[in-house]
């Protein structure tokens, strides 16, 4: 297997704007990340048209357009020489789970992970320098930037409402 490139394709990955690098990740504790694999070659999904039914069946649709094996067995190569431990697969998901050192996941991946925060107060969390170098296969690596994605935009009143009304009335 040829060693890990650059994705050919224009990286999605960006850097959350106002976040403050609070220094290197030290923790030595192992984290999990999921490597997403490409589909086989030759192989071209249609999505369904009404009236049209679909062409496969559930049962067939991951034989079909799951991970290649050969794509799999090869990830599976790169994660040990880069002692890194396989804690689950789903060939029909095109998914990978591994689990490693964060010094092996910098190696393997080619990114410095480092600890930040951003600007609203969310965090210290784990994150990366730059986008990761994708090995032979994949077509991304999931779990290496911790940031925060979501934040609740529901509030409780501050008091109770001295009038409520029903469905009905609102309507």
């Amino acid at each position: 297997m040829s060693p890990p490139s650059k994705a050919s394709h224009t990286s999605h990955w960006a850097s959350p704007q106002g976040r403050k690098y609070l220094g290197p990740h030290t923790d030595s504790t192992p984290l999990d990340v999921t490597v997403v694999l490409r589909r086989p070659q030759g192989s071209t999904l249609h999505p369904p048209c009404w009236p049209q039914r679909t062409h496969a069946r559930r049962g067939d649709f991951g034989k079909q357009w799951g991970a290649d094996p050969a794509d799999l067995a090869q990830l599976r190569d790169f994660a040990k020489r880069h002692a890194l431990h396989e804690t689950g697969a789903d060939a029909h998901r095109r998914v990978l789970h591994l689990r490693g050192a964060p010094k092996a996941l910098e190696r393997a991946f080619g990114v410095t992970l480092g600890r930040y925060q951003l600007s609203d107060g969310r965090g210290p969390f784990v994150g990366c320098d730059h986008a990761p170098t994708l090995p032979p296969g994949a077509i991304a690596i999931l779990g290496l930037d911790r940031r925060p994605v979501a934040r609740a935009h529901s509030r409780r009143p501050k008091s109770t409402p001295s009038i409520t009304y029903t469905p009905l009335q609102v309507g």
